[in-house]
């Protein structure tokens, strides 16, 4: 068996909570298809009928690596701003959304793009924002998605419960991401009061919101729950294989 690029490693909290039940997936990736389906019959019922139906099933995936590659652009140009970019002539209109809300909320940031870890529990994470708001230390997350999803809270309630921001950047491994546990430690994490998310919808962001989430010990409690399952998940997939019970011989019986 190979030797695991990860073990050693401390998972990412975006990776541990892939293991949180999203009811909404099924329904929405059963969407997506359908309408790739019916909007582009015409070009693929010209092909093959095995490159069709891969095309067709990779419909789901294509559009969640292309909400990833939108959120991570946006993610850089928020944190371009948050240390000091100057404006430009040409700034798209989620950067226009980044400086308001600096403006409107009066913001003091302490802190941008940010990596926590929390050896106690092994798992590290990479947050957005930490920043005063009238006299408050928040922890912000920035999100493009077109819904507030009830994960989130969970996600930014293991940032609120890390124990120490760090020096490093994440691994990227099998599509996940992992931080190095000897990272040179910056600084405890400091007492965040209040948690929220700068949620700047992809379709319409000028309708963007700072909205204010739960993030407190019961959700800290699901994620730890979620973590559990990771883990057990990990533990399972070195496990041999299970193996079929021989029926005993009739010589045995007896």
């Amino acid at each position: 068996m190979r030797p695991d690029p990860r073990e050693g490693l401390l998972p990412s909290v975006t990776t541990i909570l892939q293991n949180y039940p999203k009811e909404w997936l099924g329904p929405w990736a059963a969407k997506l298809t359908a309408i790739e389906a019916v909007d582009n019959r015409a070009w693929w019922q010209e092909m093959d009928r095995d490159l069709a139906i891969a095309h067709l099933k990779g419909t789901p995936f294509r559009k969640r690596d292309d909400a990833a590659e939108h959120g991570t652009a946006v993610h850089k140009g928020f944190e371009a701003i948050a240390k000091g970019a100057p404006r430009t002539d040409d700034e798209d209109i989620t950067a226009s959304v980044f400086r308001d809300f600096l403006d409107r909320y009066g913001v003091t940031i302490v802190r941008a793009e940010y990596v926590v870890a929390n050896y106690t529990e092994g798992y590290a994470g990479s947050g957005d924002l930490l920043a005063y708001i009238d006299g408050e230390l928040w922890q912000i997350d920035h999100k493009t998605s077109g819904s507030i999803n009830e994960d989130y809270e969970l996600q930014q309630a293991a940032y609120r419960r890390a124990e120490v921001i760090v020096d490093t950047k994440p691994r990227e491994i099998y599509r996940q991401h992992w931080y190095d546990p000897l990272a040179p430690q910056l600084e405890p994490v400091p007492l965040v009061e209040r948690v929220g998310i700068l949620h700047v919808p992809r379709e319409a962001p000028e309708d963007w919101q700072l909205v204010e989430l739960r993030a407190g010990e019961r959700e800290y409690r699901a994620f730890l729950a979620v973590k559990s399952v990771f883990d057990y998940r990990r533990w399972a997939k070195q496990q041999p294989e299970p193996v079929e019970v021989p029926v005993p011989t009739s010589e045995a019986a007896a």
